[in-house]
């Protein structure tokens, strides 16, 4: 590519594919992706498929010049496979794209996927496509729906720069407020909004995301507990493993020297009932071998990791793990009861909406320009804007943007009293709301 992609104006390069190793700018496929970046070419990588837990994402993904892309199903569930980056930390995808059973062409008619084979062919083809088409899921099937929309994006204006691409991607990305940062980036891929900014470049979206900085939560990761037990065949070996108040994330990990054997860890709560459990199949690595569960808000309880040789056959030997939380830390709010209090936490994770100091005003009315935005924040409507502001008293770039996002959803406007040409907020009085009921877990 670096030869001869220059002769054929190649603008996009799709990577999926990954390694089991840990990010290093000087490995040679980082080195490469970097110097086709600097010679203008968009290079997308898929995530990887070894999620959910902190830290898995794929390496190359990780380089800062490429656009690193997850999987979410077709309805905008983050896929259990996508790999994560660090909460709090510099690792996280760019973005997310559908990568769940997607359908594409067979490579030959007698060949089909895994998920086919799941019968998943028979739900998204029809008798007559099943010859010609199969299923498959992976961030290597979300990543080249992202290099396709570049295409689109280049084609609307061939001036743009791998820098200007992953900027406009990244602000006009539909968000995912039920996930974080470092599992799904900045959203859901919005090819429509990608490419009208890239065709009209006056029509910048993705404004309304600088008010995101005004959220004064801090996270804060550590390992409160690290373990070593020697396991043998058909005697689990049990783990006391107590989790404490505001832990948004939770890991708890088991690794062991390269060994023929095969390990699973299973996780119970107070009541004996299994919560987690991850038991992939273990191949020789140079990274060793592990498994780990991982849990997203835990409530505070005492739970019970449980290790064990998969199907009671193997040899005697010492297990490691450790567990690895991240606390989130709320500001002091002075008009919350306690009562609201956990609504009002679920609003500050996803980052919905935010405390002005410490007044978070639960019970204030809002203004339709203000619900537009929480609702924009929320994912609830992708983003648009229009050539000229669609209402006459919405003119500054932010506050169209969230207005004309949710007054040209795909699924009808949200204030259907509102015509354009007319005035939005200031004719209607404002909205009282209750700020909690816009969350749902």
């Amino acid at each position: 590519m670096l030869d001869r992609g220059a002769a054929y104006n190649v603008k996009v390069v799709n990577c999926s594919f990954s390694a089991n190793t840990v990010y290093d700018s000087n490995d040679p496929v980082n080195i490469a992706t970097k110097m086709l970046t600097d010679r203008g070419v968009n290079v997308v990588v898929s995530a990887g498929n070894t999620g959910p837990g902190n830290g898995t994402l794929n390496p190359y993904a990780e380089a800062p010049w490429v656009i690193g892309v997850g999987a979410t199903d077709e309805n905008g569930v983050l896929a259990g496979f996508s790999s994560r980056g660090t909460l709090g930390g510099a690792q996280q995808p760019t973005l997310v794209a559908p990568g769940v059973y997607v359908a594409s062409l067979r490579s030959n008619v007698s060949i089909t996927s895994i998920n086919g084979l799941g019968n998943a062919d028979l739900q998204r083809l029809s008798p007559a496509e099943m010859p010609y088409y199969t299923t498959a899921s992976g961030t290597s099937f979300s990543a080249p729906q992202v290099a396709g929309a570049i295409a689109l994006m280049l084609e609307a204006d061939p001036t743009l720069t791998p820098r200007d691409v992953k900027d406009i991607l990244s602000r006009d990305a539909t968000p995912l407020p039920k996930y974080f940062y470092h599992e799904a980036g900045a959203g859901m891929l919005n090819t429509y909004a990608a490419v009208l900014e890239s065709a009209f470049r006056s029509r910048h979206m993705g404004s309304y995301r600088s008010t995101v900085s005004v959220n004064p939560l801090q996270f804060v990761t550590y390992s409160p507990q690290n373990f070593s037990r020697m396991v043998y065949p058909n005697a689990a070996q049990s783990v006391d493993t107590p989790i404490a108040e505001n832990i948004v994330q939770a890991s708890i990990n088991i690794s062991w020297a390269f060994s023929a054997n095969d390990f699973g860890l299973k996780l119970y709560d107070p009541n004996n009932t299994l919560i987690a459990e991850s038991n992939y199949l273990n191949l020789p690595g140079l990274t060793g071998q592990r498994e780990e569960v991982v849990l997203r808000n835990p409530t505070s309880q005492n739970l019970r990791s449980v290790i064990r040789h998969t199907a009671g056959v193997g040899t005697p030997q010492t297990v490691d793990g450790a567990v690895e939380v991240t606390r989130v830390q709320y500001p002091t709010l002075t008009d919350v009861t306690s009562a609201e209090l956990t609504e009002v936490k679920k609003c500050l994770l996803a980052n919905i909406l935010f405390p002005a100091g410490s007044k978070f005003r639960p019970g204030s009315p809002v203004s339709r320009a203000d619900l537009a935005a929480v609702l924009v924040r929320g994912g609830y409507a992708p983003q648009y804007l229009r050539v000229s502001p669609m209402f006459t008293d919405t003119r500054d770039v932010t506050t169209r943007g969230v207005v004309e996002s949710v007054q040209n959803r795909p699924e009808g406007r949200l204030f259907y009293d509102a015509e354009a040409g007319g005035h939005l907020v200031n004719r209607h009085r404002a909205l009282a709301m209750r700020r909690e009921s816009l969350y749902e877990p």
